[in-house]
């Protein structure tokens, strides 16, 4: 971002716009005039037209931005970063994750069989409650973890992080060959970086169930959060399948237009009438 601005980004519009406008101006011979949605911009506006943002104040405003925003970054992710002068279990336990990063394991093979062992050895220990109450065994997940190891680095070490853990969990023999090492793995991939998702459950659930609307079972207000805080946009989403499964699955006759508004025409005809 520091270099130069997101590829089809806003500010690469904007830049690319003004641009135009300046090559327009000068085959035309007009006088440098340059707007933005019809408002007339002043001051520097015809530096940013220019082939860079160099020099500029706006170009200032960007780095200070940038800084600002790195480092806040890097504040609320120390932990994540190995940053963080916090000694906390909870801190380790999130470092300790890095063991399951398969870009990070060595190329060798007898250190790779090594690698990450004290890691996982905490990381039992931590979670240790949650695993016995899976049925975990924490010695048969060791072993598995080393054969792990070695099956990934020799068949899909050029697979992306996502796509290698989503093969691992989903698809057998690896889904029950390494089922007890692999519940790490589930919890590595559902530790929360953040509460905002539960800020926007209480968000949808007081709009949700108002005032007008205390009377709602609390199966139909979780079908309702999961929707607004899940679900697909109003532009996304096609209601034809919905609309059809409330037709026909209903225990009695529908009756979309039982006591509906009348038409406009109808009203106007009303009014109208002696």
């Amino acid at each position: 971002m520091a270099v130069r601005p997101k590829p089809g980004g806003r500010l690469s519009e904007f830049l690319a716009d003004m641009r135009l406008q300046r090559r327009r101006q000068q085959e035309m011979g007009e006088m440098a005039i340059y707007k933005f949605r019809t408002i007339t911009l002043k001051g520097q506006a015809s530096e940013l037209a220019g082939d860079s943002v160099g020099g500029t104040k706006l170009e200032k405003v960007m780095d200070a931005t940038i800084i600002s925003t790195v480092k806040h970054l890097k504040a609320r992710f120390s932990s994540l970063l190995g940053e963080s002068a916090s000694g906390s279990d909870t801190t380790k336990a999130v470092k300790c994750f890095n063991i399951f990063n398969h870009d990070s394991w060595p190329e060798n093979q007898e250190d790779l069989v090594d690698h990450g062992a004290d890691d996982l050895a905490f990381l039992l220990d931590h979670f240790s409650t949650v695993l016995r109450r899976n049925g975990v065994n924490t010695d048969l997940a060791k072993e598995e973890f080393v054969g792990l190891k070695l099956l990934i680095a020799r068949m899909f070490k050029d697979k992306t992080y996502l796509s290698l853990w989503e093969l691992m969990l989903t698809r057998e023999p690896y889904c029950s060959q390494y089922k007890n090492i692999l519940h790490l793995v589930h919890i590595m991939l559902v530790l929360p970086v953040s509460a905002a998702v539960c800020e926007r459950g209480f968000s949808a659930q007081k709009r949700i169930k108002s005032d007008t609307r205390a009377s709602l079972h609390s199966d139909t207000v979780e079908d309702l959060i999961r929707i607004s805080v899940e679900g697909p946009s109003l532009e996304d989403f096609d209601a034809r399948e919905s609309v059809g499964s409330w037709f026909s699955q209903g225990q009695r006759s529908r009756r979309p237009n039982y006591m509906s508004w009348p038409s406009e025409g109808h009203v106007t005809a009303i009014e109208d009438s002696p």
